[in-house]
């Protein structure tokens, strides 16, 4: 008989099959040896169990959703002929709101473009080449490893965004400064960098970000990067850099639409979660005014 992790593992990417399987073992050891005849009442105990412990909203609806893995495979395998919570559904509001009070500010994103050093001198360009990439562009770190050569035009002075499941493609304008930023390491260090790939690859020979082995860089390289000499508490989030850009430029009054467009927003809705309300507004002013104030 197939096991449970091959069911999962089968249905499921392996970034989150894991996590479904980590929920599932959670609850079986709440719910004990009852958990293959549980009846909906049950689950909906062990739901109000997790309510208990102050879960997100969201980490509500996944757990659900995991539950209901674990009884569609004891269907799959015939352990069981029916689905205890098949059509039990949340009603939890899941709070979309972009925590505006808590993204980076412009002076920590500045110290960031000014401050960064690489002990490789041969890839320090290369690094401020991402680090403006995430700041002036707010470009998700998937969508600055899928950067092409050919999606550069210095002469144009814009890059294209291949955007992805959440963001739409979209052509970007670039900063004056990082046109010759650009400019010299794709002619200078690049072609250095490549050398050290001993089995180059026509991608490898596409992308324009390249790792220190000359591969296409990956998103956890671009993380570490970008942390490099900080102390734990003070680690970047890249995320958390695209949100801050998006955040500072509705507070500087552009257009909701205009945003929307750089930041490849499906939805205007998506843009204006970036905007701090009244409240918020006061809450930073206070901050600022009376620093050692606790809420």
């Amino acid at each position: 008989m197939k096991t449970l992790e091959t069911f999962v593992k089968e249905q499921y990417s392996p970034k989150s099959a894991p996590g479904y399987l980590t929920m599932i073992k959670r609850y079986l050891g709440y719910i004990g040896e009852n958990a293959i005849t549980a009846s909906y009442t049950e689950v909906l105990d062990y739901i109000g169990h997790l309510r208990k412990l102050e879960l997100h909203p969201k980490s509500l609806v996944n757990n659900l959703f995991s539950i209901k893995i674990y009884y569609r495979y004891l269907v799959a395998t015939n352990q069981r002929n029916d689905h205890p919570c098949q059509y039990l559904y949340l009603q939890d509001q899941i709070n979309k709101r972009i925590p505006v009070e808590s993204l980076y500010s412009k002076k920590v994103l500045d110290e960031l473009l000014k401050s960064h050093r690489n002990k490789r001198t041969l890839v320090q360009r290369r690094d401020e080449v991402i680090i403006s990439l995430l700041i002036y562009q707010a470009m998700t770190v998937q969508e600055i490893t899928a950067i092409n050569l050919e999606d550069i035009n210095l002469k144009e002075a814009t890059i294209k965004a291949k955007g992805g499941y959440k963001q739409k493609s979209r052509t970007l304008a670039l900063q004056a400064n990082q046109i010759l930023l650009l400019h010299d390491y794709i002619t200078e260090d690049r072609e250095k960098i490549l050398k050290n790939n001993k089995r180059l690859t026509l991608d490898d020979e596409a992308a324009l970000i390249l790792g220190n082995t000359g591969i296409r860089i990956c998103t956890g390289s671009i993380n570490r990067l970008i942390n490099t000499d900080r102390p734990k508490h003070d680690k970047l989030i890249p995320m958390k850099i695209r949100q801050s850009v998006i955040a500072h430029l509705l507070k500087s009054n552009n257009d909701l639409r205009i945003v929307q467009v750089f930041a490849g927003h499906n939805r205007a809705a998506s843009t204006e979660e970036y905007k701090q309300t009244g409240l918020e507004e006061l809450k930073t002013l206070i901050q600022k005014l009376h620093p050692l104030e606790k809420e």
